[in-house]
């Protein structure tokens, strides 16, 4: 307790900077000398952040739904980092985390990989050097965060408190002025509350290329590829003893602008296997939308998703597509009752920026299953399935409503309330009702 109502005296000392102009200048003026301290022949720099957040569920926890049961909680992470630098050609970045929950109603044991509490730990920690000179080839090795385009494919989750995906890797880049190669294996980290995560808890692991390429400029068109495999021989199929899993994933993805208009797709296939079963799965997004070039500047989006699901649970072919490394949450409603497997979601939205450090975004989302006879999965646990298929594929609505504040340059809020509207689908399978989610963050970072 002791601990929390700091942190909100923190907060109240702080929030003052930004609201009278010349004192954030200060403030900022301030942080910036920890930035680029010459050390010898290197570089240095300190940063570092402070996240805060208060999350309210209603009729709904992490792993379930329709009971009745809320819960409040209270998050809290730490990062500190330094960063040493010569030139181009070296890079030495190591990361400090501290990421606690408090007066959360699920225990540690109910998770694999701890998405909230990650005690004095290395978040990240690696090595980058450019081996030959002139040569714009880089390799990178250690405890990284690996990400792509809109994450959707490989992303950190880092709305997670601990941040969803990391990895120990080692990646080779070549990048040029029209061209970005990245090949990377690597282990993905599991988050242990208990122990120190430094050379051991992996997850999975997968062998990776991705290429993107800038023919035109504002306009991207980007390839890659990766296999994942878990030999833990723990993933079950439809029919047979477990076994192994290796999954290939080809795909590629798309995003531009041009003028007031932007535009954004994925489209990805899976093949390999799930344990005993054959792997066939595939998943599509696409997105377009207009900024109105008036005041306020609003812009409205419209976006579709598709991810496949099986529609024979007992044919020995694994038919769900799996998202294996990219960030579940956002994109499929904040609230989390969704991931990119077995769903279709239609989303419009609707932004503007009533002031230059204030936005405001109002996302609708229609949701259904891709089948029937598949599960409902949330980016947490299954939430329901109906292997006969009886229920209909009507998952239901969900209204998200979020607002982002910069206060100054090192000080962001945000606030949001999602509601969701139960369909036919889970009206017919079990406890329902409509569900609500609130939270308010305060984020210092320099």
């Amino acid at each position: 307790m002791i601990r929390i109502i700091s942190f909100y005296l923190v907060v109240m000392l702080t929030l003052p900077y930004g609201v009278h102009g010349n004192q954030s200048e200060t403030n900022n003026d301030l942080f910036d000398a920890l930035k680029n301290i010459p050390v010898g022949p290197f570089m240095f720099d300190l940063g570092g952040s402070l996240r805060l957040r208060y999350e309210y569920t209603g009729n709904f926890t992490r792993n379930q739904y329709g009971l009745k049961k809320n819960d409040g909680f209270f998050l809290e992470r730490i990062r500190l980092q330094g960063d040493v630098r010569r030139g181009d050609r070296f890079r030495f970045f190591l990361q400090f985390q501290d990421a606690h929950a408090f007066d959360y109603s699920l225990h540690d044991r109910e998770f694999i990989s701890n998405p909230n509490e990650d005690e004095a730990e290395i978040h990240q920690g690696f090595l980058e050097f450019a081996p030959v000179e002139r040569v714009p080839l880089t390799l990178k090795f250690g405890r990284q965060v690996i990400a792509y385009g809109d994450d959707r494919i490989f992303g950190p989750g880092d709305w997670g408190n601990t941040g969803r995906v990391l990895w120990d890797a080692v990646k080779i880049s070549f990048q040029s002025q029209k061209l970005t190669l990245d090949a990377f294996y690597g282990r993905t980290v599991i988050h242990d509350d208990h122990s120190f995560n430094l050379g051991h808890d992996h997850e999975r692991q997968a062998y990776a290329l991705y290429t993107s390429f800038l023919v035109i400029p504002e306009h991207t068109f980007d390839v890659f590829y990766y296999l994942a495999l878990d030999e833990d021989g723990d993933t079950q199929g439809e029919v047979g003893r477990p076994d192994d899993q290796s999954i290939h994933t080809v795909g590629v993805r798309v995003a531009g602008k041009y003028n007031d208009f932007d535009y954004n797709g994925t489209f990805a296939r899976q093949l390999g296997s799930w344990g005993p079963d054959e792997m066939r799965a595939w998943a599509l997004h696409a997105g377009a939308g207009f900024t109105f070039p008036t005041f306020w500047s609003p812009r409205v989006g419209i976006e579709y998703v598709h991810a496949s699901g099986d529609d024979d649970p007992f044919d020995g072919k694994h038919k769900t597509f799996d998202p294996a490394f990219g960030s579940r949450d956002r994109y499929y409603g904040w609230m989390n009752l969704f991931s990119w497997r077995n769903i279709e979601n239609w989303q419009f939205s609707l932004s503007f920026t009533p002031l230059s450090r204030l936005k405001c975004v109002f996302d609708y989302h229609l949701f259904r299953l891709a089948q029937e006879k598949d599960a409902w999965y949330s980016t947490g646990p299954v939430y329901r399935r109906d292997e006969e298929g009886k229920s209909g594929r009507d998952m239901g609505k969900e209204i998200d409503v979020t607002i982002y504040c910069s206060v100054t340059n090192n000080i962001d809020l945000r606030a949001g309330y999602a509601h969701f509207f139960p369909g036919d689908f889970v009206r017919k399978t079990g406890p329902h009702g409509g569900a609500d989610w609130i939270h308010f963050q305060w984020f210092f970072h320099f």
